[in-house]
């Protein structure tokens, strides 16, 4: 290579080692900052999913059992609109894919998924979810059934008592 060449070259990348750490430095310091804001219309998005958002209301009663060999707190709140929910958290993810949670009147563990079994909703993740528990099966005991719809089977069933409602 030529050395005038080879000088040109040397100066190059004396002078980009030196202005490219500053642009960068720059372009951290001076990007906008996009802070994220609860709205309503998050908060209903979270709501319609099954995530708790915050409205705690009034304990009902608690309960715990075990889904896949993972432990899962439940709890009974009265809201202040007078409508009873209740919520499932997982300490860890369940080994389980696409887990479903249904209502079946009962007092037994049932093999197979009912006919007369009402979705509650989907628990997935480690993450407390609420389900809404119908007017009609307030006060009424029955089993918690956790069905995995990717299995096409009931992975377990929990007891689910009356006094849980009300």
């Amino acid at each position: 290579m030529i050395l005038s060449r080879r000088q040109v070259h040397f100066y190059s990348f004396v002078g980009l080692g030196i202005i490219l750490p500053i642009v960068f430095i720059a372009g951290l310091a001076l990007r906008p900052n996009y802070d994220m804001q609860a709205t309503d219309a998050a908060t209903d998005l979270f709501a319609q999913a099954g995530f708790a958002t915050g409205e705690d209301g009034e304990a009902i009663s608690s309960d715990s059992f075990t889904v896949a060999r993972v432990p899962i707190a439940a709890e009974t709140l009265r809201l202040t609109d007078g409508s009873v929910v209740l919520d499932l958290t997982p300490k860890k993810s369940l080994p389980v894919v696409d887990v479903l949670v249904y209502w079946d009147a009962g007092s037994e563990a049932p093999e197979a998924l009912g006919d007369e079994a009402v979705l509650l909703g989907n628990l997935a993740g480690d993450a407390r979810r609420r389900f809404e528990i119908p007017a009609e099966l307030q006060g009424q005991s029955g089993q918690l059934v956790f069905y995995s719809q990717a299995q096409s089977q009931v992975v377990t069933a929990a007891p689910f008592a009356a006094e849980m409602t009300q």
